[in-house]
C-alpha cells in the first residue's frame, strides 16, 4: 500500500477536480490552476460593462458584472468566416493566498463554422477577481491559410 501524500494535492484530488472542470460548460479549456475560478451562477451586481471585440472573422461580446471583487461573466461569440473558428479569451487578476495573480481562460464559447454563435452561460467567480478583460479570437481550418490570429484585450 503507497502512502498516503502529506500535501493537499493527490490523485484522488485531482481527479475530482477534473471531472468537476469537466461538467462547467464553456470554461473547461483553462489553465489547471484557473479551473475553480468561476462556477455557473450569478451575483447581486453594482455595476456592469460590456467588453467588445472583432476581427475580419468573428467578433465577441463578454457582459461583466461586479459589486466589489464579486464579479459575474456571459458572453457571445459570431463568426462571420465559413473558413475560421472562433472564440473568446478571457484573462483576469484573482487573489491566491492574499496576492493578485494574473489567469487567462482560453477557447470559450467556442464556434465552428457549422454554428455560428456560441455562448458562454453565466459564471460568477468563486474568489476575489478584479480587471476581467476579453478578445476574440480565430483559428484557421487547414488550408485556409490562417494558423490563429487574436484582437487586442477589451
Amino acid at each position: 500500500m503507497r502512502p498516503r501524500p502529506k500535501n493537499m494535492i493527490s490523485t484522488g484530488i485531482v481527479a475530482v477536480t477534473a471531472a468537476a472542470a469537466a461538467m462547467v460548460p464553456g470554461l473547461l479549456a483553462a489553465p489547471a490552476q484557473a479551473a475553480g475560478d468561476w462556477t455557473p451562477g450569478g451575483i447581486r451586481a453594482a455595476h456592469s460593462r460590456t467588453a467588445y471585440s472583432e476581427h475580419g472573422e468573428g467578433r465577441a461580446w463578454l457582459k461583466i458584472y461586479w459589486n466589489g471583487y464579486k464579479v459575474a461573466i456571459k458572453g457571445t461569440t459570431k463568426s462571420t468566416n465559413d473558413a475560421t473558428y472562433t472564440y473568446m479569451d478571457i484573462r483576469y487578476q484573482v487573489k491566491v493566498n492574499g496576492k493578485w495573480v494574473w489567469r487567462t481562460r482560453s477557447k470559450l464559447a467556442k464556434v465552428t463554422p457549422a454554428r455560428k454563435t456560441g455562448h458562454l452561460k453565466l459564471h460568477r467567480s468563486t474568489r476575489p477577481v478584479r480587471y476581467v478583460q476579453m478578445r476574440v479570437c480565430a483559428q484557421g481550418l487547414p488550408g485556409s491559410g490562417l494558423k490563429w490570429k487574436c484582437m487586442g484585450w477589451s
